[in-house]
């Protein structure tokens, strides 16, 4: 709680606090894997601070309910190192299978 009065403190000043006040100019990009509502009613979240980190909020699902995610993402970081390196690595049609499987869990192919 105290961590978050403090970042409720820089976003509201827009400057960081100590001997001599730094002036900042930043975006702040939050995401979290709990439901904020329930964590201001639990106690563990200060409202007025999720109120400020709720400026454009983006509901995204679960990756397990997003199964192409996986392999959209690794092609894009594969392409990425082909780019930066001599190479043409692909990935076989297997580990694309990998990729698409929900984190921890294999899929019936492997």
């Amino acid at each position: 709680m105290e961590l978050q009065v403090k970042l409720l403190r820089v976003l509201e000043t827009q400057s960081v606090v100590g001997e001599t006040p730094i002036p900042l100019n930043v975006r702040l990009v939050a995401a979290t894997n709990q439901n904020p509502e329930q964590a201001i009613e639990g106690g563990r979240s200060v409202a007025i601070l999720s109120f400020r980190l709720n400026v454009f909020p983006i509901d995204l699902p679960p990756r397990r309910e997003r199964e192409d995610d996986g392999a959209l993402l690794g092609d894009y970081f594969l392409e990425q190192l082909n780019k930066g390196e001599p190479t043409r690595k692909r990935f076989t049609a297997a580990a694309t299978e990998r990729l698409k499987a929900p984190r921890g869990r294999a899929s019936s192919a492997s």
